[in-house]
């Protein structure tokens, strides 16, 4: 049996709907008459693109299994006095003024579907978290470049007694794959020497191996592909493979530039940031 994996949608409803086209009618992972038996969400329904409502319907009308990502949270629930970090204001510049927007967009019902989704899944033979298994509440990045706001590979997977795991929250894909300590980076985005070039096709795992991976973005990929991203686990045959889907960003872009974002005041010397045409743009650029 295969599952499909999504996550980090940010409100984008149009790349949502073209991934669940693929999914349902192209790769048939899935059935229409019951959608979410085989496709699972690894959270941040919402935030950025301005259609957070729409995006929450269509994962709720699916049946769509999901977990909650730190936007889903952030965007539902304002009192986190179990982790300050979690508040806006502790957010970059475009977050947390596009976190106050989605706030206000949602709809009572919308919010309490977040606030009440799970933070992680043990499901059968593998897992799924938002951003790392370990600290699933604290929504730390798992990077290999050491930094506050994230974990080391080697860390999460020593800690780690399931496996594979699905994470998300980075929107790169990628695959970690651990094995007598030593741990294999595969990725989309090559940033370090040490790091592999991703796959094409679908990707064995090896017996007896660790494997953490990083299914990409729907909503919003940040790796200079602007195609969405989606990862499908063959149970079965104990593979995975990445999908990339194109959908009509253009026309994302016409609305959220006339959505009503607003600017974001800079330097003394700076023009405000428009942040409508700031979403448009990494749109385009895949980033």
């Amino acid at each position: 049996m295969s599952i499909a994996l999504i996550s980090d949608i940010h409100g984008n409803l149009p790349a949502l709907d073209a991934v669940l086209y693929d999914i349902l009618f192209n790769k048939k992972i899935s059935k229409l008459s019951n959608p979410g038996e085989n496709i699972r969400c690894l959270g941040d329904i919402v935030g950025y693109y301005p259609w957070p409502n729409e995006c929450v319907d269509r994962i709720e009308k699916y049946k769509i299994p999901c977990v909650k990502g730190n936007h889903d949270r952030s965007c539902s629930d304002n009192k986190h006095e179990d982790d300050p970090e979690l508040y806006f204001e502790k957010w970059g510049e475009l977050s947390k003024h596009t976190g106050y927007f989605t706030r206000e967009l949602l709809t009572f019902e919308n919010k309490t579907f977040l606030r009440h989704l799970d933070y992680k899944v043990d499901e059968g033979s593998f897992s799924w978290v938002h951003a790392n298994p370990i600290e699933p509440r604290k929504f730390k990045y798992v990077l290999a470049k050491p930094s506050t706001h994230s974990l080391l590979p080697f860390v999460v997977m020593s800690k780690m007694k399931e496996s594979p795991v699905f994470i998300a929250h980075l929107h790169i894909p990628s695959i970690f794959e651990e094995q007598d300590g030593n741990v294999l980076e595969y990725t989309s985005k090559i940033d370090y020497d040490n790091q592999l070039p991703l796959p094409k096709g679908p990707f064995q795992l090896k017996p007896d191996t660790k494997y953490l991976i990083n299914i990409g973005s729907v909503g919003q990929p940040r790796d200079r592909n602007p195609e969405s991203c989606y990862a499908e686990y063959d149970e079965d045959a104990n593979t995975v493979q990445f999908h990339r889907v194109k959908y009509d960003i253009p026309s994302v872009q016409i609305t959220t530039i006339g959505a009503g974002y607003g600017f974001i005041k800079r330097g003394k010397n700076e023009k405000p940031l428009d942040v409508g045409k700031e979403l448009s743009a990494r749109l385009a650029d895949g980033r």
